[in-house]
């Protein structure tokens, strides 16, 4: 990155001085060893940047390579290499053809534009204040763009011949138009008044200045057009942030207009929205880092507010891992002097933790005060963690008014149990101390406390009775299913059986005496075959099986 910005000085430079001393040879001529040096130098440069691209390492499926040989292959392959050649060809050579006053033979070492172009959009990423270096960049263009126009009307009119008219630039045996600088700032001012389209120019009279005006109107107009472009792009932008950075004011200042609210409390609400604006308060931190991935997210709470919850009496010794999951909850608050943070007897709903400012603990009247709460101090943390036995029930025991404009973070009751339900051993560890605290303050009742504990042991037989329920019914049907199972299979066996008694049934006679038996040889002569018969209460015996 440091390099990209380091090689925008050798381009800018060609890009630059080539056209200035092609079109001014006075110039060119009289500081010449100082040309030469700096044309060797921005050389020396663009060979050093071939050897930087070629170290320079790239991602491949999200891998970093490094490697020298593949390093080398992708770059002789890409087209910035065949770019980068042609702008280090020496064609300093054909200065022995045409003289040192025409370095125009150079003009090859602009093609490395796009290098610049990629340095420029590094540096708009990086930079805190894109929107400015924008309009830098844009007048940078501009500046060049006029620039390169002043030296080619210097040059029409050198063709023309200097003072031939009025459109031209005059003569310069005038002892007022023959310094250098007087013919590049009066070509200057000519280039930018056509482009700015002020039209205070003299009149063309020839054929090649109408065509040098007509393209030069032609520019202004597109010059003109990217100018109000960019610069409403900038706008938008700027108020774009603002919407996303600050609520809307106007949306607001309407809504108040249309429903008819007091001037007091209109005025109460636009001083609300001037102290956000004067000092940046930044009021939707979530919704503009909701695009970030959830560990990058995780990591800029943790440094910002990491150091404000860590001073919170409870959550001091806890695990890190639920600090990093509380910091994503807290939401920052702004409340304006003389406003009430929370009053006596309301139910808490969220806890607080002073970022900036000082509040007071008031009595009811709302003027005397019994302490001053500053940075770093908080309240509430009792009621979000919903302590039985809690002799305030949950409630507000102070009212709470803000001295000034405050800056606090709340934590509600709910995005405290949804972390914590994650995390039972933090749970258990934030009620005792919270115990604890109610303890010293008083406002803990003891049979509340033992009933508490005696509900939280039923609850907990409760629960290991209920696992033991689910686990006896995962038993029951993992045995019913075996039953089915083998259900199936000796239905299966038992139509197997009966097939295969029938098939004999059909094919084998039947014993003619009606007993059991096997008949081979009779009266000293073989018998044809086997005869089998098989008694009828075999297959009653079957059947009741298969009824079975």
């Amino acid at each position: 990155y440091v390099w990209l910005q380091v090689m925008t000085v050798p381009i800018v430079y060609n890009w630059v001085i080539i056209i200035l001393r092609t079109c001014f040879t006075a110039i060119g001529l009289n500081y010449l060893p100082v040309w030469l040096t700096l044309d060797y130098v921005s050389d020396l440069m663009y060979a050093a940047d071939m050897t930087v691209t070629l170290h320079t390492g790239f991602l491949d499926q999200g891998i970093l390579i490094k490697d020298l040989t593949r390093l080398r292959k992708r770059y002789l392959r890409s087209r910035y290499f065949m770019w980068d050649l042609v702008s280090l060809l020496p064609t300093d050579f054909l200065y022995f053809a045409f003289g040192f006053e025409t370095p125009l033979v150079r003009i090859n070492r602009l093609v490395r534009i796009p290098r610049l172009n990629e340095a420029l959009d590094r540096m708009e990423t990086r930079t805190s204040y894109p929107n400015t270096f924008r309009i830098t960049k844009l007048m940078i263009y501009i500046f060049v763009l006029i620039h390169w126009n002043a030296c080619l009307y210097f040059a029409l009119s050198n063709y023309i011949g200097f003072g031939s008219d009025k459109w031209v630039y005059p003569n310069i045996t005038d002892p007022r138009f023959a310094s250098m600088r007087r013919q590049y700032f009066y070509c200057f001012w000519f280039s930018a008044q056509i482009f700015t389209t002020v039209g205070d120019t003299p009149l063309p009279s020839r054929e090649e200045e109408y065509l040098f005006m007509i393209a030069d109107l032609l520019i202004a107009v597109l010059v003109f057009a990217s100018i109000v472009g960019n610069v409403g792009n900038v706008i938008t932008s700027l108020r774009d942030r603002d919407n996303v950075f600050f609520p809307n004011h106007e949306l607001v200042k309407a809504y108040l207009r249309s429903h008819h609210i007091s001037k007091e409390l209109r005025q109460r609400i636009d001083n609300w929205y001037q102290h956000l604006h004067i000092n940046k308060k930044i009021m939707r931190e979530n919704e503009i880092l909701q695009q970030l991935p959830l560990h990058m997210r995780t990591e800029i709470a943790v440094s910002v507010h990491l150091p404000t919850l860590s001073k919170v009496t409870i959550f001091q010794s806890c695990e890190k891992s639920l600090l990093e999951e509380l910091v994503l909850k807290l939401t920052p608050q702004v409340f304006s002097p003389g406003e009430y943070v929370c009053r006596k007897g309301d139910v808490g709903h969220e806890m607080y933790i002073i970022k900036e400012g000082k509040l007071a603990v008031v009595a009811d009247d709302g003027v005397t005060e019994f302490a001053v709460l500053s940075a770093g101090n908080f309240f509430g943390e009792i009621s979000i963690l919903n302590i039985k036995g809690n002799k305030s029930g949950n409630r507000r025991t102070a009212n709470i008014k803000s001295i000034g404009h405050s800056d606090l973070f709340s934590l509600s009751k709910e995005d405290l149990t949804d972390v914590l339900s994650e995390f039972p051993a933090a749970k258990r560890h934030l009620e005792e101390k919270g115990r604890q605290i109610l303890i010293q303050m008083g406002m803990l009742e003891e049979r509340a406390e033992v009933e508490e504990v005696e509900a939280e042991k039923i609850e907990t037989k409760i629960e290991r009775l209920e696992r033991n329920l689910e686990l006896l019914r995962t038993k029951l049907a993992r045995l019913m299913v075996e039953l089915e199972s083998n259900n199936r299979k000796m239905r299966t066996r038992v139509e197997q059986l009966e097939l295969q008694v029938a098939v004999l049934e059909i094919h084998l006679p039947p014993d003619e005496e009606g007993g059991e038996g096997v008949s081979g040889r009779e009266d000293g002569q073989e018998g044809p075959g086997l005869r089998l018969h098989v008694s009828p209460f075999y297959f009653i015996f079957l059947r009741k099986i298969k009824v079975k």
